[in-house]
């Protein structure tokens, strides 16, 4: 692992990103970044070439359920769901 982090480069990050970092936590962060650019450069050493793009992790359809048109809004289960009403209202307790 080669120094390309320097601390000044995670202090600049930090004060872009508004956050106050420890020593300690200055020097995890370098080392963490430091191993996520030794894996980038891993990454690219693989030969790519016929490796078709990957737009996807799952399925390349997504499943549709049926449009059901329904005059049901779910009010009256919804009220009778409720700890208490007043007609159609919910009654909820005192927010002061």
């Amino acid at each position: 692992m080669d120094n390309r982090i320097t601390d000044e480069t995670v202090e600049e990050m930090a004060a872009l990103a508004k956050l106050e970092l420890s020593e300690n936590s200055l020097t995890l962060v370098r080392a963490d970044m430091e191993q996520l650019l030794d894996y980038i450069a891993r990454m690219e050493e693989l030969d790519a070439t016929n490796v078709e793009p990957l737009y996807a992790i799952g399925a390349n359809e997504c499943p549709l359920r049926e449009d059901l048109i329904t005059n049901d809004d779910g009010r009256e289960q919804a009220m009778d769901n409720a700890p208490a009403t007043t007609g159609e209202l919910f009654v909820v307790p005192s927010s002061f």
